[in-house]
């Protein structure tokens, strides 16, 4: 038996790693702890997968170099620092990590329990005199912890749907809306989910070689969505399931017209379950005008 941690053989650290289930803070401590225990947390061998905690980010205070994460099955507040602020940079969250895109459009994947990063293409090569009011949205295709091909979409400029591998060099348009706004985006099951304020989802097969994409109107709500405000979909997975989420915004009448600054949602409907990619069902349960009431 080894007198010192960092002398365990390679082999006993991963029988260890293989019978412990973690959450990814977890994995990202257990790797860290020496070089030898990191080589042997492999994806493959890691059981972290299965146990999956729901983290909320908390606003951030004064120092953006430290945000604060609230776990919902632990009920703690867990403290991680930063090797850079997020002060001036539009944050995004999607399978545990944070995508940053900054004043000049750089664009940076963060995990913010290792501070393990991956910087994209400027988006100023598909972007001509864009800012960051431009970026509606961003989604990655899987964890890149477990899946290292993976893909990052972002929606810009409300109607553009844009994505990148690990190693590209620029962005790679994959479609370009003339009519109906984007307002959200996913990957599920080999392909890209899409949905506009017409209430229409449609999906995108992503070729691996040559990079072209073929898209299909795979559904379309079996409501009238109202021009305007138009409600915003969100696309959740659940259960191999994918739901749609409309938020209807109400604008306070008291206010004066066009401020955006007190929204709230009024009420939401849940439709469209999308049980595989070949078969979809649309269903649709009755508003609740109580189950959102949080002021935004």
């Amino acid at each position: 038996m080894a007198n010192k941690w960092d002398e365990l053989h390679t082999d006993v650290l991963v029988e260890i790693a293989k019978l412990i289930r973690m959450s990814e803070e977890d994995y990202v401590a257990f790797r860290g702890v020496y070089t030898s225990w990191g080589s042997a947390a492999t994806n493959d061998n890691f059981m972290f997968r299965n146990c999956p905690v729901t983290l909320l980010m908390l606003p951030s205070r004064k120092d953006c170099h430290v945000l604060h994460f609230y776990n919902l099955t632990k009920r703690i507040v867990t403290q991680v620092n930063l090797s850079e602020p997020l002060t001036g940079k539009r944050c995004v969250s999607s399978k545990g990590f944070l995508i940053t895109i900054d004043q000049g459009l750089n664009v940076n994947l963060m995990h913010p329990f290792s501070n393990l990063q991956h910087k994209f293409p400027n988006l100023t090569t598909i972007i001509k005199n864009g800012n960051l009011l431009l970026i509606t949205n961003c989604a990655l295709s899987s964890n890149p912890l477990l899946e290292p091909d993976y893909i990052l979409m972002v929606i810009c400029r409300t109607r553009k749907l844009i994505y990148a591998r690990p190693g590209d060099e620029t962005w790679t348009v994959l479609s370009q809306n003339r009519r109906g706004n984007y307002f959200d985006i996913t990957y599920y099951e080999g392909r890209i989910y899409a949905a506009n304020c017409f209430g229409k989802i449609r999906a995108y097969k992503v070729g691996e070689v040559d990079k072209s994409s073929k898209k299909e109107l795979v559904a379309k709500l079996p409501i009238k969505l109202p021009p305007y405000p138009p409600p915003r979909p969100y696309i959740v997975e659940s259960a191999r399931a994918l739901l749609i989420i409309l938020r209807y915004i109400h604008y306070d009448p008291n206010k004066r017209p066009g401020l955006f600054s007190h929204l709230y949602p009024k009420l939401c409907i849940s439709l469209n379950v999308l049980y595989h990619s070949s078969t979809i069902n649309l269903t649709v349960s009755p508003p609740t005008s109580t189950l959102l009431s949080h002021t935004f």
